[in-house]
């Protein structure tokens, strides 16, 4: 372990480093690596370990209840990476505040409307959802719920279709309104279930208190459904957008591009880029065989699974970061 040398290892190609830190075990331990030899990491690595490091946090959807990270803050001094380290933080939490109120207005939506959509039957929103997914329901709610539910109040005449229910001033025609009304409202009940109609805190009304009410006080309670469940479309619709805008926020800031750290590849004290895998025994058998091969006789075969260790003492199988017997010269050979 203490003969792993960051700096080396960071010289590797960007995309090799965060596929070995797909293990969640292994990412926590190369944190506190790092936190460990903070002073030994140069300054023309920084960035490029922050940002593979926030690649993972996002990776791992920020499930990493650890206290490393805050260590890991508390180390980066310099003002650029700190700001860096400063702008991910709040986008990240307003990202996940965004997302708290996205899942609880997506489960409401999809419980209230899964009995008149087929497509929305099977979802079980209580799982965590895929990203594909997600994006089919967001479409089946902006492309076909959100465009039937606007469909009972003729939105292609704008507010006009309101101003014409209330100004208008003879009984016969109001009696024709009030039943368009009527009919209307019935037909949403249908699309929202009456647990969504408390959760909006619409008054529940029978029809026939309706038509007891002044001919102005159904217009308006008619105008009050529209706001309320309009706005919850709007809301959610609004949400997605920031949510999209705040993602493209975290990877454009996250973004590593290989050729922005061609001096930092350079920057090696050895030609070893370091070592963060295991091998398991299958393929260590592959190797051994590929390098008693005689086209492969100039690549002699190194055992290196002692690189990571597995405690014998952990019953979880924890992984190790190095093994304090490995040295630079044997890591050196490939």
């Amino acid at each position: 372990m203490c003969d792993f040398n960051i700096n080396n290892y960071l010289t590797k190609n960007y995309t090799t480093i965060l596929e070995e830190l797909n293990s969640k075990k292994k990412f926590l331990i190369f944190v506190e690596y790092t936190n460990k030899n903070f002073k030994e990491i140069k300054m023309s690595k920084m960035e490029l370990l922050i940002k593979i490091i926030l690649n993972k946090i996002i990776y791992f959807d920020g499930e990493l209840n650890n206290i490393e990270f805050n260590k890991f803050y508390e180390n980066v001094e310099d003002l650029d990476n700190k700001e860096l380290l400063d702008n991910f933080i709040n986008y990240f939490d307003n990202f996940n505040i965004l997302n708290s109120n996205y899942y609880l207005i997506m489960f409401i939506m999809v419980v209230s409307f899964k009995n008149k959509y087929v497509k929305l039957r099977d979802i079980n929103i209580c799982k965590k959802l895929d990203y594909e997914l997600l994006e089919k329901i967001e479409c089946l709610i902006e492309f076909e719920i959100y465009r039937h539910f606007n469909s009972f109040f003729d939105l292609n005449l704008n507010r006009v279709f309101f101003k014409r229910l209330k100004e208008c001033k003879e009984d016969n025609i109001k009696i024709i309104y009030t039943n368009e009304m009527i009919s209307r409202l019935i037909g949403l009940r249908e699309l929202f279930s009456l647990d969504l109609i408390d959760i909006l805190d619409i008054k529940k009304i029978t029809i026939e208190n309706f038509y007891e009410l002044e001919y102005l006080e159904r217009v308006n309670y008619f105008l009050n459904f529209y706001n309320k469940t309009n706005n919850l479309f709007k809301i959610f619709l609004k949400i997605v957008n920031l949510k999209k805008k705040l993602k493209l926020k975290i990877n454009d800031l996250i973004e590593i591009s290989q050729l922005d750290y061609l001096d930092s590849l350079t920057d090696s004290d050895d030609v070893n880029p370091g070592i963060f895998c295991i091998l398991d025994q299958t393929e260590i058998n592959q190797v051994k065989n590929l390098s008693s091969e005689d086209e492969y006789i100039d690549t002699p075969y190194c055992d290196i699974s002692n690189i990571f260790v597995k405690s014998e003492n952990n019953n979880e199988n924890d992984e190790s970061f190095g093994d304090s017997n490995s040295s630079s010269e044997s890591d050196g050979e490939t």
